[in-house]
């Protein structure tokens, strides 16, 4: 006949049960830096080989990317209430992404620029931490001071002001809206406040522009 399990080791098996649980949902929780909000058009999750086309209400993760095709469009609403608006052809990468709901001195979120451009609203990290927000790209690293702007990537040939005009000078281009960044290059660093614009051509330094990209 089956023992009946002593209620000792019934409490025992059920606090490791617990436990358990507790730690799968703190690592999903760190896994998901946000969701979604809106798909259009060539839009897909990249992680190693594997591509999947992302579609509204998606969750995104930790260390893969959001890659867009010349016709797509994507936003992206992080647990800090951060959106990032991601444009056609662009790459978008998730570094390191931290948030536990509160500021707690855990916050984090480090991003990569590979190709095209996004335009972000910060969240909570960006106006509580800002020391723990940065977006790497070949040409500069860019921090904030709790702000709303947009960067773009223009490689050899690819941006134009206009149809007639010959090519833009290949290198970082950005736009403060509101707060201000800092652009850190290998040479040098300058800080953009609000209704400025900038590039960081490759391998130079940051430059004001008297125009938005």
């Amino acid at each position: 006949a089956a023992r009946a399990i002593a209620p000792s080791r019934t409490r025992l098996l059920l606090a490791w049960f617990v436990a358990l649980a507790a730690l799968l949902a703190s690592g999903a929780a760190l896994a998901q830096a946000g969701r979604v909000v809106m798909a259009v058009g060539d839009v897909a999750a990249v992680r190693g080989a594997d591509r999947v086309r992302r579609s509204a209400g998606a969750n995104v993760g930790v260390g893969g990317a959001s890659v867009t095709g010349e016709d797509g469009h994507a936003q992206i609403r992080f647990s800090d209430d951060a959106l990032v608006a991601i444009k056609p052809g662009s790459e978008f990468r998730i570094e390191a992404y931290a948030f536990a709901g509160r500021a707690d001195g855990s916050e984090r979120a480090v991003f990569r620029l590979v190709r095209g451009g996004f335009r972000t609203l910060t969240g909570q990290i960006g106006q509580v931490n800002r020391d723990t927000y940065q977006v790497l790209t070949t040409q500069a690293t860019i921090g904030i001071r709790g702000t709303h702007y947009q960067l773009e990537i223009c490689e050899p040939g690819q941006c134009r002001e206009s149809p007639g005009e010959p090519p833009a000078v290949p290198g970082l281009y950005g736009g403060v809206y509101d707060g201000s960044v800092i652009a850190i290059a290998p040479a040098a660093s300058a800080i953009f406040a609000s209704r400025e614009f900038f590039v960081v051509p490759d391998g130079g330094v940051p430059a004001r522009r008297i125009g938005p990209p």
